[in-house]
This record gives C-alpha cells, sequence and structure tokens, in this order.
C-alpha cells in the first residue's frame, strides 16, 4: 500500500486520494460506486477532452480507504468525511461526480452546503431517501427487502452473497458474465455493501429544512441515467430533478446501472460537454 496515495481524516483514518493534473483551471473529483474503487474512473478520466485537474478516491472500506463504519454506525457522514478531507487537501471550488451509491454520496455532500462545489454530476444516482412513500412505497418495500436479504446472505456466508446486488441493478444473471475474479472480489467486500444499503436508507436526515435547501438547490446538476436504469434509480432521479433548480439529464442509450464502464466514451462527453462548454 503507498502512503503516498493516502492521506488521513481527523481520526487518523485512511482515505484514498490520487491526483493527476493535466492543466486547466477545473477540479473533477471522482466518486466510485459500491464495490470499487479509484481505478473504476480511469477510462472516463483518460476519454475527456479538456485539460483538468482530475482526483480520484474510494468510499469507505473499498480501494485504499479504511473502513470506519459498523452496523451500529454506519451514517453516511462516514463518507462526506472523504469530500471533506478532499475539500481541505485542494482547497479550490471542484466539480463532484459520482456513480450509484458514489452519487448518493455526492449528493449528501451538496446538501451540506458547506463545500466551494461548482456542479455535480451523478450516473445512475440512487438516494433513496428522496422517494416519497405515497408515491413509491413499493420501490422502497423492494430496497429494503433487498438490504435485508443481502445481510442475511453474508452473515450466513451463503454462496455468491453479491449476486443478488449484481443482478438488482445490471439484470437477471449479470452477476454471472463476470469473471470469477471479479466475482471473488464482490463477494469478499460484500459485508462492506451491507453497511452502504444500511447508510443510504437512513437517508440525509436534514432534507426538510428550508434553509438547507435553499443554500444547495442552485447548484448545477446534471442527472445520467441508463437507457435501461431500473425502477429504483429512474424513480430516485424523478425526484432528484425536483429539488434542484439548475438541473439537466442525459439518457445513455443501451446501457444500464453499470454505464460508467460499459459505455465510458459517451459519459466522458457528458462530462467534457457539461463542465467545459
Amino acid at each position: 500500500m503507498s502512503e503516498e496515495n493516502i492521506v488521513r481524516d481527523k481520526q487518523g483514518s485512511k482515505i484514498e486520494l490520487k491526483i493527476e493534473n493535466s492543466g486547466g483551471n477545473d477540479v473533477l473529483v471522482f466518486v466510485p460506486g459500491s464495490f470499487s474503487t479509484s481505478a473504476a474512473w480511469k477510462p472516463i478520466a483518460n476519454s475527456l477532452k479538456n485539460r483538468c485537474c482530475k482526483i480520484f478516491t474510494s468510499l469507505r472500506g473499498y480501494g485504499l480507504s479504511e473502513e470506519t463504519r459498523s452496523l451500529n454506525d454506519c451514517s453516511i457522514s462516514h463518507q462526506i468525511k472523504i469530500v471533506e478531507k478532499i475539500s481541505d487537501n485542494i482547497s479550490r471550488p471542484f466539480h463532484l461526480i459520482g456513480h450509484s451509491f458514489g452519487a448518493c454520496v455526492v449528493i449528501a455532500a451538496a446538501f451540506e452546503s458547506r463545500f466551494p462545489i461548482k456542479s455535480i454530476i451523478t450516473f445512475e444516482a440512487n438516494p433513496p431517501w428522496v422517494l416519497d412513500k405515497e408515491r413509491h412505497q413499493h420501490v422502497i418495500d423492494e430496497i429494503q427487502s433487498l438490504s435485508k436479504s443481502l445481510q442475511r446472505a453474508v452473515e450466513d456466508q451463503e454462496i455468491n452473497p453479491a449476486k443478488q446486488v449484481i443482478d438488482f441493478y445490471g439484470g437477471k444473471n449479470t452477476f454471472d458474465t463476470y469473471p470469477s475474479k471479479l466475482q471473488k472480489y464482490f463477494n469478499d467486500t460484500a459485508k462492506t455493501n451491507v453497511l452502504d444499503w444500511i447508510s443510504a436508507e437512513k437517508g440525509f436526515g436534514k432534507l426538510g429544512c428550508k434553509g438547507l435547501i435553499e443554500s444547495w438547490r442552485g447548484i448545477p446538476a446534471m442527472f445520467v441515467l441508463g437507457e435501461y436504469a431500473n425502477e429504483f434509480v429512474s424513480s430516485a432521479n424523478v425526484e432528484l430533478m425536483k429539488l434542484f433548480e439548475n438541473k439537466k439529464q442525459r439518457i445513455v442509450k443501451g446501457a444500464g446501472h453499470f454505464l460508467t464502464s460499459t459505455h465510458y466514451e459517451e459519459c466522458a462527453q457528458i462530462i467534457d460537454e457539461f463542465v467545459f462548454e
């Protein structure tokens, strides 16, 4: 483990932070989702046409970032501290980009209203806390059931506990299409993913605060979905579009939840057009 790619938060816990600076005035901070590391963003970052400073990290329990959560304490604030440390280190306004659960962290950080965020870009954002119970109760029930099922599978040491999550987002038997080495990684980090689900379900408690809403809702936001996004992700993005005033949405044709890997050139083009044009 290279210490040159690690910083520490105020509690001394390790956070992955890698910087690639090709010049330009803009800083792009890439936040990967569950089961991912900083390397997940490299195809997109390498496909960008514009010069900028690119910053890569990993969420708690993945990559080089140390796990600080437990079943009794897995608030999303643990993840927001990663954004806080990056912000303190670079001391410049930045664009915050996230995929899946990483997009939840991006949105939660924007809601905090204490970071110099120039814009946010999310790919397949899935924050369950924005779902209205009257309109989306069946979706809420589905994801709560999945979260509990995953936790039981991990506790009972079932074979391929991560399969149900990967298939939920990618479609039936998506897990089976991955090579055995990657399947093993998914299963090895399924326990961490349990904490991700619980953290996401707890949500962002200050969402209803009027003063807070007024402070973040004007942030420029781009919400990107795959054409085959599932109902949970689609519903969450419908609600997100209502929360931001200065927002855009793009649909990547032929793509599903893992579009940042399968359609990285299209994703890079969206970032180029939104940030630099």
